[in-house]
């Protein structure tokens, strides 16, 4: 989990050039997960187009509970949604009935 902070902070913007020679815009940023568990995060990785037009937002949410990581990745177009924390709290509820815990 350290790692994935510790990247997305030394990688937190870059330009990727697509196959047709358009030039991307990416930032990284991680925020609290807002779940109760071991240690949470969400990263947001925003892709942009220079014109300040169409992006696309991938949300990916880590949990860890004890030595295992649950993720959850959410790709919607233009903003951030709260989708992805609630997708990952039922992903903790059927992990956690799993193992009875």
């Amino acid at each position: 989990m350290a790692a994935i902070r510790g990247v997305a902070g030394r990688c937190a913007s870059s330009t990727d050039t697509l196959a047709d020679g358009t030039p991307l815009r990416d930032t990284a940023s991680v925020t609290a997960a807002g779940v109760a568990a071991d240690d949470s995060l969400l990263l947001h990785l925003t892709s942009a187009f220079p014109d300040g037009g169409q992006q696309f937002v991938n949300e990916t949410a880590f949990v860890r509970m004890g030595d295992v990581i649950l993720m959850v990745q959410h790709v919607v177009e233009d903003h951030p949604s709260s989708d992805t924390e609630t997708v990952l709290s039922a992903a903790m509820t059927a992990y956690r009935s799993t193992v009875g815990g």
